[in-house]
């Protein structure tokens, strides 16, 4: 069953159709809600459960201007909103680098990594929220500029200056011109 036919099974109250929506996009909303509002954040499970309950609730509306899956970004996206509003906490936005694949890491190797890793960290949590938030949609996640304003309720030009910004400041403080 496509991702369409299956929110709209879930949206007439079909329970297994909501138990295979919510194995299909589990993972893809944990990672991007633990890279937007940290993994250490106690609530994060809190998150991604009110994410699939708002989809559930609003799945008779979702129009199809846009994949599913950015659909519940965006839904997740808010409600991450919501929770920095709420606590008032700022955390680290990305748990790890990706690692080269093509030898094993040496110990300098290492702990290079988890320097970069914590520069990587600290400046994702410098950036303002809403910078992160197209950064990750955007740059992690793949989603298209102009999808991802439309997912933010916000215009392309927005978001791509917010994309814009986040990168440049990204860049300096990996290499450290801060």
């Amino acid at each position: 069953m496509d991702d369409l036919a299956l929110l709209q099974a879930a949206a007439k109250g079909d329970p297994a159709a909501a138990g295979v929506f919510f194995r299909r996009f589990h993972d893809p909303v944990l990672a991007f809600l633990s890279r937007l509002v940290g993994r250490d954040d106690a609530e994060i499970d809190d998150l991604v459960q009110q994410t699939f309950l708002a989809a559930l609730d609003a799945a008779t509306t979702f129009e199809g201007r846009s994949q599913v899956k950015t659909w519940i970004l965006g839904i997740a996206a808010n409600k991450a909103r919501d929770h920095r509003r709420k606590s008032g906490r700022r955390r680290t936005a990305l748990s790890d680098v990706p690692q080269s694949a093509s030898k094993p890491p040496s110990p300098s190797d290492g702990v290079k990594r988890e320097q970069l890793r914590e520069r990587l960290a600290t400046a994702l949590e410098r950036l303002s929220a809403r910078e992160r938030e197209a950064f990750l949609l955007c740059d992690v996640e793949g989603i298209a500029g102009n999808i991802a304003a439309d997912t933010l309720g916000v215009p392309q030009g927005t978001m791509w200056r917010r994309l814009h910004d986040a990168r440049a400041k990204l860049r300096l403080a990996l290499v450290g011109e801060r």
